[in-house]
């Protein structure tokens, strides 16, 4: 494996960022994430490729050395000592993961995210804890409306006030207080208010032949009191919106709804989810 090879690359490319834009580059959170099996049999001995990158990033400045994370994921037989020189050592920190596969990989991230600054952030899931299904898709609310017949329905968590919903799960009878929230097993919130997309007509297209037209199918349901964000309650990413642009890593001039489509609509299929009941 090539490993010297990959940050003399990592260098060439943070050399030319340095060039095009200094100040930017000075104020730049720098962090390299190396996935390796550890045998570096080509290319000659990598660490000195990282000295330079270190250098490169420091100045020799020792308040600078935060400003760069080198972390190593090793995959198989690899052993942290062969893998100092390639990371930050600081205290109270790890930057070394040892992993048996390439199937640990999300574990790993999810354990290294400090989940004091990202509760708050949108899509962020786990999708691999049997026991706890609710982390796999946290933004989940199950809304139900107290009449003769009837509504239950799903809805996504948008903000700590606001659920995503369908319109038809409400009549122009419904009030607030006939709508009973629940965003997980326990926790029930009380709903100030639902907000039907203005356009939203299920008969508008009854002198067409068409019984029921779902076009606009879309409300809000804004809860009395905002819930207080954990692992287990998060929001979900609504695209055209700052929070899908941090969660896209696009800046605010870059990410136009436009842009949101191409990204998340670039493949022919698209994974989807499908749920009737709270887990």
């Amino acid at each position: 494996t090539n490993i010297a090879r990959v940050y003399s690359a990592i260098l060439d490319s943070m050399q030319l960022e340095e060039v095009a834009d200094p100040e930017g580059f000075l104020e730049t959170q720098h962090v390299i994430i190396m996935f390796t099996d550890g045998q570096a049999n080509m290319g000659g001995n990598p660490i000195p490729k990282v000295n330079q990158i270190k250098h490169l990033v420091t100045k020799n400045d020792p308040t600078r050395e935060k400003k760069l994370d080198l972390y190593v994921f090793g995959v198989g037989d690899v052993y942290k000592d062969d893998m100092n020189g390639l990371v930050s050592q600081r205290d109270q920190e790890k930057y070394f993961f040892k992993l048996s596969d390439l199937d640990e990989v999300q574990k790993t991230f999810d354990s290294m995210i400090d989940e004091s600054t990202s509760v708050g952030l949108c899509g962020i899931h786990q999708d691999y804890d049997d026991e706890n299904k609710r982390r796999a898709h946290p933004w989940l609310a199950q809304i139900n409306v107290a009449r003769s017949q009837g509504s239950n329905c799903m809805g996504s968590l948008v903000t700590s006030s606001y659920i995503l919903t369908a319109a038809h799960c409400f009549k122009e009878e419904d009030t607030a207080d006939k709508i009973s929230v629940t965003l997980e097993k326990g926790l029930a919130v009380k709903v100030e208010k639902y907000i039907l997309h203005p356009d939203y007509d299920i008969t508008a297209k009854q002198h067409m032949g068409i019984k029921e037209y779902y076009e606009f199918d879309v409300a809000l349901i804004k809860l009395k009191k905002a819930v207080t964000m954990s692992v287990n309650l998060r929001p979900i990413c609504v695209p055209c919106t700052r929070e899908t642009n941090g969660a896209l890593k696009l800046s605010d001039s870059e990410g136009t709804c436009k842009k949101h489509e191409e990204l998340l609509m670039s493949n022919e299929l698209v994974e989807a989810a499908f749920t009737s009941k709270m887990e």
